[in-house]
């Protein structure tokens, strides 16, 4: 193809070259007419020269990019990466206004993530078309060259301006498109994001709250949950002085579509919560909380009862709760259990500083010469005992002596590992960062580009018809 058009180009300049040696041996006395020999003499002249100069210009040019350093290759796999990035942050953004949708207060999470979508839309199609020209470019810039030579090789300069354009063009985006990830690299903060989205897909995303309750029925409040999924950590949550959790809308959530598992935090304790694992089609209840479609009930089997925050009766061994019974005091609170030990193990009683505790085991005072332990801020004591197996009655007296404490809870999404982002204010801060670095500055690179080509398709001649007047 190339060397049909650069053939072309050849017949033209020679055709502009002999009609300017026409127009000046014409004895005709109209000095406009006149002027038009020398002009369409030195284009036939300038074509030819670059007709048999093409292939030192394209190696010229292949000279310059190598020592420019630029690399397709590399060009094409940072626009590819950044596409797929956008997409995931795309589909991750649909599927948390999917699961959303039926919450009360959806309006105003659809009111954050609709212009969201928009922009990455948006960015997506920009870099698309980025990476289609870079496809043209380094596919056809030979092509493109050779059709300038052609256009620039017309009679009369009738096409002169397309001719410089298309070279210049072909030349200037060929040695400079390449250098566009160095460009957006130097002038702006390298933005590293790659969201999950396969991995959200394959385990889904649901908008959870729930309670924790030990194995009588009393929350277990200011406790520390661990969400576990296939043996890594994915979420972990606090519960608040009723012992519930929140892994709510729009930024925590839980896994939807697979099993998971949680540990339970506490004073000088951890529990693995029932159901173990946790099954999202069985255990996930309907919820009507403004911010939730799931309700998950928890419960600690090892504690026996947590009559007060963070004060928690525990048995390391299996049994059976006979009956349980709680009553709140003015001081304080009492609380009554009657277990069948069905093997030996130890009981603890866990309490914090603030508290005082009376434990009596069959009738029988238990020792108060007890451990000290110190969790996430606060302090305590913990007492144990050796139990045989056969029914017990524990009885426990709480005096209150202090002011409360809460620990220092973590709260860690969900989302977080599927995003890097910690909330949907940081997804739309990231997203915001992604598209003035990928979209603004390479679209400020192509507008560089863009001047540069037409700088130099001015200096080639690109300049419209040519300025000689018809009369004399």
């Amino acid at each position: 193809m190339e060397y049909w058009l650069l053939l072309l180009a050849f017949y033209l300049s020679v055709l502009t070259y002999y009609l300017g040696t026409l127009i000046y041996s014409l004895p005709i006395p109209w000095r406009g007419l006149k002027r038009w020999g020398p002009v369409l003499i030195y284009d036939g002249a300038a074509s030819a020269l670059l007709v048999f100069s093409f292939t030192l210009i394209v190696l010229g040019v292949e000279r310059f990019y190598s020592i420019l350093g630029g690399s397709w290759e590399h060009f094409y796999s940072w626009v590819e990466v950044r596409i797929a990035t956008l997409i995931s942050y795309q589909m991750l953004i649909s599927m948390i206004s999917s699961v959303a949708s039926g919450l009360p207060g959806f309006a105003s999470i659809w009111w954050a993530l609709n212009p969201l979508l928009s922009l990455i839309s948006y960015a997506i199609v920009a870099l698309t078309t980025t990476l289609s020209l870079g496809l043209v470019v380094q596919r056809y810039y030979v092509r493109l060259l050779a059709l300038g030579v052609a256009f620039y090789a017309v009679p009369f300069r009738m096409a002169r301006s397309a001719g410089a354009g298309l070279m210049a063009f072909s030349i200037v985006f060929y040695l400079g498109l390449p250098l566009m990830p160095l460009f957006v690299d130097t002038i702006g903060q390298p933005v590293q994001a790659q969201p999950g989205t396969s991995k959200a897909a394959s385990l889904g995303i649901a908008f959870v709250e729930g309670a924790v309750k030990a194995a009588d029925g009393t929350p277990v409040a200011y406790a520390q949950l661990h969400f576990y999924l296939e043996g890594a950590e994915v979420a972990a949550y606090p519960t608040d002085g009723s012992g519930r959790f929140d892994a709510g809308a729009p930024d925590k959530g839980l896994p939807s579509k697979k099993p998971f598992s949680v540990k339970l935090e506490y004073p000088a304790a951890e529990v693995w919560l029932s159901p173990n694992p946790v099954d999202p089609s069985r255990d996930y209840e309907s919820s009507s909380a403004p911010n939730a479609n799931y309700h998950l009930d928890l419960t600690a089997r090892g504690m026996l009862s947590c009559p007060k925050p963070l004060a928690s009766i525990i048995y390391s061994a299996p049994y059976i709760l006979v009956n349980s019974s709680l009553v709140d005091t003015a001081e304080g609170a009492n609380v009554t259990l009657t277990i069948e030990a069905l093997e030996a193990g130890t009981l603890v009683i866990l309490t914090p500083s603030w508290l005082q505790v009376e434990v009596e085991v069959d009738g029988n005072p238990l020792d108060q010469a007890g451990t000290v332990w110190s969790w996430r801020g606060v302090r305590g004591t913990r007492l144990s005992a050796h139990l045989d197996p056969g029914t017990r009655k524990i009885t426990a007296r709480y005096r209150v002596s202090g002011e409360e404490m809460v620990p220092n809870l973590q709260t860690r999404p969900y989302m977080e590992g599927l995003t890097g982002a910690s909330g949907l204010s940081e997804i739309v801060e990231t997203v915001a960062r992604l598209v003035f670095t990928w979209i603004v500055l390479p679209s400020t690179y192509l507008f560089v580009l863009t001047l540069v080509t037409y700088s130099l398709a001015s200096t080639l001649g690109g300049r419209g018809r040519i300025p000689i007047p018809w009369v004399g």
